[in-house]
């Protein structure tokens, strides 16, 4: 599902993989309107370790800026005991209320490596922005530069902040790639947001898969009436 995946098959089965990145249908995903301001800073996702929303409930106990946290898991009653009162915690949230916050929150904030990754895609497909981590699955899904990094407004496809995989240090790189966000916030376009979710649009995915087979087999197997998705 994405060279990330690949890699560690060529690793440990000595084989090579083609990549065919999910399908992720954004359909019930209406955009924000170029130039509008965000409310607040999001998270959304289950609320367990490898995804590490306590780091981002520590990084904003050192801000004033509100975050949103949209999801449950085992961690939730413990992460409320440690937050904040900028943390609000949403709760478990619908398809249409998660669309809402993904609209109307400034971006994204994902510091936990992933396979591939869908609810960036999807804040994508928002309009918004997205804050995460570079390494894993984010880092082809997600058009960033890394604090510190030149940004000018309108600059083609750019439509991230990657926080530096680092062993030591992570929650103040986390803070490093928010500031830089914050400074440069006015430059990330909803266009390029938009235009980077519509490449894992279902469309492509079977595309891939209907390409791939007729590569191995030399006929078209997958049919206009077979290419249903919610």
């Amino acid at each position: 599902i994405s060279n990330f995946v690949a890699a560690r098959i060529r690793c440990f089965y000595k084989r090579r993989a083609e990549v065919i990145y999910p399908p992720v249908a954004t359909d019930w995903i209406r955009p924000c309107e170029e130039g509008s301001e965000g409310k607040a800073f999001l998270y959304a996702g289950a609320l367990v370790p490898y995804k590490r929303p306590d780091l981002i409930i520590e990084a904003f106990r050192h801000r004033r800026d509100e975050l949103w946290i949209a999801g449950s898991g085992p961690m939730e009653e413990s992460l409320k005991e440690q937050a904040p009162k900028n943390v609000h915690f949403m709760g478990r949230v619908t398809d249409a209320e998660l669309a809402v916050m993904y609209r109307d929150c400034r971006a994204l904030i994902f510091p936990g490596k992933e396979d591939f990754g869908m609810v960036p895609v999807e804040c994508l497909a928002a309009g918004r922005p997205v804050i995460g981590l570079g390494a894993g699955g984010l880092l082809e899904t997600v058009d960033g530069v890394y604090s510190g990094e030149p940004l000018q407004a309108g600059q083609k496809s750019v439509n991230g902040v990657f926080i530096r995989a680092t062993e030591a240090g992570k929650l103040q790189a986390l803070l490093d790639a928010i500031d830089f966000f914050v400074e440069h916030e006015e430059d990330f376009s909803q266009q390029n947001c938009v235009t980077g979710a519509r490449q894992f649009h279902p469309d492509r995915f079977f595309s891939s898969v209907e390409n791939l087979l007729e590569q191995y087999t030399g006929a078209s197997i997958i049919g206009d009436q077979e290419r249903r998705y919610a």
